[in-house]
């Protein structure tokens, strides 16, 4: 028969000097929906923008050929 192990705890606390270096590499954190609807907001904003540049261009009377005869 094998002898069993007896399993030990390894996990052990992080220090707070090793944590406070490990989310310094890691970078600082985004919040991903919040730059997603950001994003989103400024796309829509984008083509009103368009919308209305074309609405406007398309105000302008139609040159008519015949009708200068």
């Amino acid at each position: 028969m094998k002898k069993q192990r007896k399993q030990t705890q390894t996990t052990r606390e992080i220090p707070e000097h090793v944590r406070a270096w490990i989310d310094k590499i890691r970078g600082p954190k985004f919040d991903k929906k919040a730059i997603a609807k950001e994003e989103e907001e400024r796309r829509k904003k984008y083509f009103q923008e368009i919308k209305e540049r074309c609405d406007l261009a398309n105000d302008w009377p139609q040159y008519n050929a015949d009708s200068e005869q």
